[in-house]
């Protein structure tokens, strides 16, 4: 039986490079995801980082919860993540927010615990109609877009958007 997840994307090595093939695993094994708007945020816990780009996915998978996770840890080695890598140095970091129930709405304050995910989540839950009605307000605050190349072409980051599997089988190894 598949369930709705919620996970967060991360990058602060060329993430112009890094994102869309983070994304590119994600549309290839997932089929279709609904991706937040990607944001620029400040390091959180660690000193001497560059600024890191930042995003949430929703999207339906019949894993469990432990192989979502494992699958998440050797995706980021598939794009380039080095067991040795320190916090201050993420070529690609995927972050299993929640799963559960598809039908369920979602508060992010309540869920998760990460600043730098709360914008994105609500974002992409409100793309998909499954913000909570009573949800946590949030101070509002500008933030800075990065706008990437997507794994069909298209430009993402700017807004949340729906990226299905196009590919064809030839980029699929290569990014």
């Amino acid at each position: 039986m598949k369930q709705a997840v919620l996970l967060g994307i991360g990058c602060n090595v060329q993430p112009m490079t890094q994102i869309p093939k983070i994304l590119n695993v994600l549309v290839v094994r997932f089929n279709q995801v609904w991706l937040s708007r990607l944001v620029m945020t400040k390091p959180v816990g660690v000193k001497n980082a560059a600024d890191f780009c930042n995003g949430v996915l929703y999207f339906y998978s019949d894993l469990s919860e432990q192989a979502l996770n494992e699958w998440c840890k050797q995706s980021e080695q598939q794009v380039g993540r080095a067991p040795q890598d320190c916090k201050s140095r993420q070529v690609a970091d995927l972050d299993l927010l929640w799963c559960g129930p598809s039908n369920q709405r979602l508060d992010p304050a309540a869920l998760i615990t990460e600043s730098y995910y709360q914008q994105p989540a609500r974002d992409v839950l409100t793309f998909v109609d499954r913000l909570a009605v009573n949800t946590t307000t949030l101070v509002s605050q500008s933030v800075d877009i990065l706008r990437v190349s997507g794994p069909n072409g298209e430009v993402l980051g700017d807004k949340p958007t729906t990226i299905e599997k196009q590919i064809l089988p030839s980029k699929i190894n290569g990014f």
